[in-house]
């Protein structure tokens, strides 16, 4: 998929999973703007899962209880995102890698 603005490129990534109106996704947060609106338009709702730096490893942090709260709500599509992106850096791989199912 080619695409000229990212709004447009995650609109398709979710219609591409088959998310309809009314149902949820669920975003780490802080995100980039864009997913909100990419999200809205397909007439989802995003579902917010705080994520904070760990302030002795540098490491991003997920409160793993609100994720399996999130996803019980959602139509249990997790958009994958860099939350440090929001910040100007990204940390902690080992994080994001252990989310990978």
């Amino acid at each position: 998929l080619v695409s000229a603005r990212m709004v447009a490129a995650i609109a398709a990534r979710l219609a591409a999973l088959g998310v309809e109106p009314g149902e949820g996704v669920v975003v780490l947060a802080p995100f980039e703007e864009h997913y909100r609106e990419a999200i809205s338009g397909c007439g989802a709702a995003a579902i917010l899962v705080g994520a904070s730096v760990d302030v002795a490893s540098g490491e991003w942090c997920v409160d793993w209880e609100e994720m399996a709260r999130a996803v019980a709500r959602a139509r249990a599509v997790i958009m994958p995102t860099a939350p440090a992106a929001a910040l100007g850096g990204v940390r902690g791989a080992s994080r994001v890698a252990s989310m990978a199912c």
